[in-house]
Formats: structure tokens, C-alpha cells, sequence
């Protein structure tokens, strides 16, 4: 298995996992789901890697974290992401996603210098194709994008961000003001060695906005559990969540929960009343107390 790393222990709490499910790749089932999702020429290529491997979820006894026992190494997820899935169609859902909250997202970014009262610095770390930071075009914000797609970072270069790469994330230290972790870390095998740089590169009163799928449901599941994109997917999402289990990992790392009083002295900064203002502060609200879009600060 050269193209994999065996996980066995939680990457929270460090307790040894428990088997919650197990097929092999050989199964009809991933091959069902990877011509519906890659093709069935990519399927092939997949077929060769993942001869000998399981599909295997570990679940902590503890706080409940689900994760793949076998994650692929950075270079078969570079590869996946890179050559595997179809970049034209993720670049047509991205657009077709961000064209429906522009305006709202434009709103969210501009209420950032208003905040802290001064230029700032944003990163969005696993930028995609970089349309939630290229929605707002304020001259007080500069916006950083990272991306470990190869042609994914040409594009943002396109749309004149400032791309940087892992070791170039490494030389900045109490720079950022706002970092954006959106839907990324379900995806990343390390998430302490990520989580360790991006906080040495905050500000202290930094806000970390951090959303993943939420995986309260996979509980239900288990044996039923369906092959299918959401939470648990394979090599995909190596790292399944409960509301819980983010905020257990996040305190791991010295983080708490902004406050509520914050999150209305986020909103509420120049407010004014239209429904997008109305609706960005109920749902920041909504997310503060029920999901896995928590907005994080350094303690």
C-alpha cells in the first residue's frame, strides 16, 4: 500500500480506533460510485491503486471522531484532485454555486475591515477556484488564497490573489486577521500540522472561520452506511465530524469559541436593515449554537 498511510489512533484524542465499517475497494458498490463520480476511464486508473486496500471507517470511543484507517498520501490526493476529478466540471459547479451568493459573500468579506477597524489580511485556506474571496473588490483587505490543485493556483493567479503554497504559509507569523477553513478539513489526513502553521500565522484576535459536513447522521447509519458523496467518502473525506468532536479539536490546539456577544458585535458593526444583513446574522447565529460552522478564535 504505497499510496496509502495507516491511521489507527484518533487524531483527536489519540485513543485507539474502533472498526465502524469495512469494505474493499474490490466491491461492485466503488465501482458504481467511481464511474458516477470520476468516469470510468479515472475509474480504471483508480482500480490499479486500490487493489489491495479496504475501505476501512475507525471511530474514537471517546469523542466519537470518524476517520479512514488508510488516507492517501499527499501525492495520490495531489494526484486525485489534480487528474482524477474533472476540472472543467468543478470549475462549472463552483461558478454556479458562488454566482447564487455573491452578493451575500461579498457582504460577509466586507464586514471584516469594518470589525477590526483597519486594513486586514485574509487567507482562504483550500481556496478552490477562489470565488468567495473574488466576490468583494474593497481596497482595505488583502486577499491570500491557498490551493494544492496545480491549475487550481493558476486560476487564482488569474484573478489577481495573492496563491501561496505550503512553505510560503510557514514564513508568516502574526500576519493574518481572518482565516477561512471552508469545507477542507475533512479532506486532510495532518490537520494538527496544519492547524499548529495556521495559528502561528494569525493575529492574536484573529477570527478562524471553520466549516466541514456535518457527520451526526453517520452514526444512524453504520451498517446501512451508503457509498456516496457527504460526510464519510472514500478518499475523499478522510475525517468525518460532530459538532463535538470540531470543537474538541480545536480546543486541542488553544482555540475557543467566539463569543455569541461576538458574533452580534461582528454583524451588527455598520449594520443595516435588509434582508442580507437580517439573514447573515441569523444564520451566523444558527451556526454559533447547532453546527459544524464555528468561528474560532486563539485563546
Amino acid at each position: 500500500m504505497v499510496d496509502f498511510s495507516i491511521s489507527e489512533d484518533c487524531k483527536i484524542c489519540g485513543k485507539k480506533g474502533v472498526e465502524f465499517f469495512s469494505k474493499s475497494y474490490k466491491e461492485k458498490i466503488f465501482e458504481e460510485f467511481f464511474n458516477l463520480y470520476y468516469g470510468q476511464s479515472k475509474n480504471e486508473i483508480l482500480k490499479n491503486k486500490l487493489e489491495n486496500v479496504n475501505y476501512v471507517l475507525l471511530i474514537c470511543s471517546s469523542c466519537k471522531f470518524i476517520w479512514q484507517k488508510f488516507a492517501p498520501i499527499d501525492e495520490f490526493s495531489e494526484n486525485l484532485y489534480e487528474n482524477i476529478i474533472d476540472k472543467t466540471e468543478s470549475l462549472k459547479k463552483s461558478e454556479k454555486k458562488f454566482s447564487t451568493s455573491k452578493n451575500r459573500n461579498k457582504k460577509e468579506i466586507d464586514l471584516i475591515p469594518i470589525y477590526f477597524g483597519e486594513k486586514v489580511n485574509i487567507l482562504d485556506f483550500g481556496a478552490g477556484w477562489g470565488h468567495w474571496l473574488a466576490s468583494s473588490s474593497e481596497n482595505n483587505i488583502e486577499k491570500y488564497a491557498f490551493e494544492i490543485s496545480s491549475s487550481r493556483e493558476e486560476y487564482l493567479k488569474k484573478k489577481k490573489l495573492k496563491v501561496l503554497d505550503y512553505n510560503s504559509i510557514t514564513r508568516f507569523k502574526d500576519y493574518f486577521h481572518y482565516i477561512r477553513v471552508d469545507q477542507v478539513l475533512e479532506h486532510l489526513d495532518k490537520i494538527d500540522d496544519i492547524l499548529i502553521q495556521l495559528k502561528i500565522s494569525a493575529k492574536s484576535n484573529c477570527i478562524f472561520f471553520i466549516s466541514v459536513p456535518n457527520g451526526t447522521e453517520i452514526f444512524k447509519m453504520k451498517k446501512a452506511l451508503k457509498i456516496e458523496k457527504g460526510p464519510a467518502q472514500p478518499l475523499e473525506h478522510l475525517n468525518c465530524f460532530t459538532r463535538y468532536s470540531l470543537i474538541k479539536l480545536f480546543r486541542k490546539h488553544g482555540f475557543k469559541k467566539i463569543s455569541f456577544i461576538e458574533i452580534l458585535h461582528f454583524n451588527l458593526k455598520n449594520f443595516k436593515f435588509d434582508i442580507l444583513s437580517l439573514k447573515l446574522i441569523i444564520n451566523d447565529i444558527k451556526n454559533h449554537f447547532f453546527s459544524t460552522t464555528i468561528k474560532f478564535k486563539i485563546k
